[in-house]
């Protein structure tokens, strides 16, 4: 459990850097709890707090999700040998996590 938390912190961290270097710090600060969920009440108290719409949170969260995805693996790959499943061991890191 303690890997998984870790991997995950560490993408988190690089999404946060990058969106802060983008000037987009505030939304991630507003979205990165939309991540790994979906609530869409949350996302509506997103758009008041962001001064955007659903929308374009909605399309924004996507692009999150898959950058997370992406980076989850850069991750997960660094942590285990060369001839390891990273699909399973990604798998085990949302089972983990979940």
């Amino acid at each position: 459990r303690l890997w998984a938390q870790s991997v995950f912190e560490r993408a988190m961290e690089r999404l946060r850097t990058e969106a802060e270097r983008r000037g987009n710090g505030d939304v991630f600060a507003v979205l990165s709890t939309q991540l790994t969920n979906d609530a869409p009440t949350a996302l509506a108290e997103a758009a008041a707090q962001t001064g955007r719409s659903k929308g374009a949170l909605r399309m924004v969260l996507a692009r999150m999700r898959e950058k997370l995805g992406r980076v989850l693996r850069e991750e997960v790959a660094q942590t285990i040998p060369p001839d390891a499943d990273i699909s399973e061991e990604i798998r085990y890191l949302v089972d983990v996590l979940d």
